[in-house]
Parts: C-alpha cells; structure tokens; sequence
C-alpha cells in the first residue's frame, strides 16, 4: 500500500475562516440617516440658541441646553487642538494621515469662535478684563499650556489622549490582520509579503530545503 505523500512547500494548506456578515442596504441608510440627524439638530440648536428663528418650546430648551454647557464651551478648542497635535507628533501608522484630517476637522469647528474670542479680549486697544470675559482668557490660558506642554514634552492629558491613539492603532492592526486573512483564504497574498523569508505565515505551511529532498529521495526508492 502506497505510503501518502507529504505535504510541500507547492501545497499550501489553508483555514477558511468564517465569513463575516456584511452589512445591508438597509443598516447602511439607517446609519447615514441617524449621522445627518444627530448633525441637523446639533445645528438646530445652535440656531434656536442664538435666536436666528424661533421655534416654541424648543427655543428655550435650547437656551436652557446651552446655559447649562457654556461653562465647559473654553475647553473644546484646547483639547481638540491638543489632540491634533498629539496625532501629528505620533509615529507613524496606516491610517494617520486619516486621523490628522478628523481631528484637525473637530479643532477646525472651534477655530472661528477662538479667534474672535481672542479679538475680542484685545478689541479696540482695550484689553476685556477678566471679570466680564472670563471663560475667554480661560480658553486661550489653555491653548498656551497645550501647545507648551506638546512642545516640552509634558503629558498635559496624564496620558489618558496617547493611551486612545494606541487602542485605535491596535484596533486598526487587527481589522488589517483579518483583512489579510481572508485575502490569504481566496488564493492572494497580502501587500508586503516576502515569501522568501517566511518559513510560516498566517496558515501557509511551507517544508525546508532539507526535508524537501529527502522526500524526493523517498520517492525514487519507491520508485525503483
């Protein structure tokens, strides 16, 4: 009875992995639909706060809202503009250049409102005393303490912005690594791959030089 043959380096044995669910029409409208909606009324009550127009009940929800997050309206430029800095200083990874455009998008928003809160400390060669602009030399005390600290090296945040860079870095390493995964289970190799120098990747079994002639030695004995 004929002794089965090895497995070589020509053989590559692959796991199918479980195929993913992918995501419906359906979910895909919803998720675009709840995004526009949250956005939309987000700016439906900037409006209504600022009287532009007027909307009963809901004009004063809106200026109670903002009432109640106006004390915490000088700390979103800071920490979004410390944020950016702290993705443009990272090293470098895959998806970086993506990041630097959302979180300079998020300090770009706020960007507007800092400024002319910092014309209007100097406005007029008088300089606001701190009593009636309070919350705006809060804001800028802070940008000067972000881009000091981003420049010194000092962890302004106790660690807790670098410690999410990381948890986005590894999350995006795994996404990648399922990716080439499923590339390696149809056929295809992942970008970057040197089979030259992998003895093992991801599932592909490959037999060294050596054990590969002596199974062919075991052959020709067979054979003859």
């Amino acid at each position: 009875m004929a002794k089965p043959i090895p497995t070589t380096s020509f053989d590559i044995i692959l796991e199918t992995p479980k195929p993913r669910p992918k995501l419906t029409t359906v979910t895909i409208v919803l998720a675009i639909l709840a995004v526009v909606g949250v956005l939309g009324g987000m700016i439906l009550l900037v409006l209504l706060a600022l009287d532009v127009f007027y909307i009963p009940y809901l004009t004063e929800f809106a200026k109670f809202l903002a009432l109640i997050l106006s004390p915490f309206v000088p700390f979103l430029f800071p920490g979004f503009l410390g944020v950016f800095l702290k993705i443009c200083q990272h090293k470098t990874w895959p998806r970086k250049k993506a990041w630097i455009f959302i979180t300079g998008s998020w300090g770009f928003q706020h960007f507007q409102r800092a400024v002319t809160d910092a014309v209007t400390l100097y406005g007029g060669g008088d300089v606001c005393g701190l009593k009636e602009c309070k919350g705006k030399w809060v804001e800028w005390i802070l940008v000067g303490v972000v881009v000091m600290c981003q420049i010194g090296g000092w962890k302004w945040d106790g660690g807790y912005v670098d410690l999410c860079i990381e948890t986005i870095i590894m999350d995006e390493a795994e996404r990648q690594a399922r990716a080439d995964e499923a590339k390696i289970a149809k056929g295809e190799m992942p970008e970057g791959t040197d089979l030259e120098k992998a003895d093992k990747f991801e599932g592909v079994v490959y037999k060294s030089a050596d054990e590969e002639k002596k199974e062919l030695m075991s052959r020709d004995e067979m054979a003859v």
